[in-house]
């Protein structure tokens, strides 16, 4: 048999949310349209939190691929101007592109990088990217170099 939850399982909530509401009520007219503008980016600061922990389930119980992840610029140094154009004929976005070979992940897909904690859309190809290969676009030619060619867990959302 179930055991028949009290009166206080469903009037403590209440209370706590109801004081808050008071009281949010109350310090917005003794401190005007400020606080409500502290108020709204307090709960941007809570969604995105939330959003993040829900993003953070999901990561932990999808399926989770191994591949090599190299970097590459979207600007040509030599001339000092934006010379990157994708595949599907975006341009391509430092922290943002990535290039994959679309018989292993199509194109237009999300890849999750775990150990970056960091989303890319896959828009571009490229003829060295062959297999379980992703090539990232970064900002300067050190943080390509630097970055060189390692192995990560990856999450791919179509």
């Amino acid at each position: 048999m179930e055991k028949q939850k009290s009166i206080w399982f469903y009037l403590i909530p209440f209370i706590f949310i109801s004081s808050g509401i008071v009281i949010i009520i109350a310090l917005s007219f003794k401190y005007g349209i400020k606080w409500q503008k502290e108020i709204d980016i307090k709960n941007l600061q809570i969604q995105t939190f939330l959003l993040k922990q829900r993003e953070m389930f999901w990561i932990k119980n999808a399926k989770k691929h191994e591949f090599w992840v190299t970097a590459y610029l979207s600007i040509d140094e030599k001339e000092k101007r934006f010379s990157g154009y994708t595949f599907l004929g975006l341009k391509a976005v430092p922290g943002y592109t990535c290039a994959v070979d679309p018989k292993r992940i199509p194109l237009g897909s999300w890849v999750y990088i775990i150990e970056l904690e960091r989303w890319y859309r896959a828009v571009d190809t490229g003829n060295a990217i062959k297999g379980n290969i992703i090539d990232i676009c970064v900002e300067t030619r050190e943080i390509a170099e630097e970055f060189g060619k390692k192995k990560f867990n990856i999450i791919i959302l179509y």
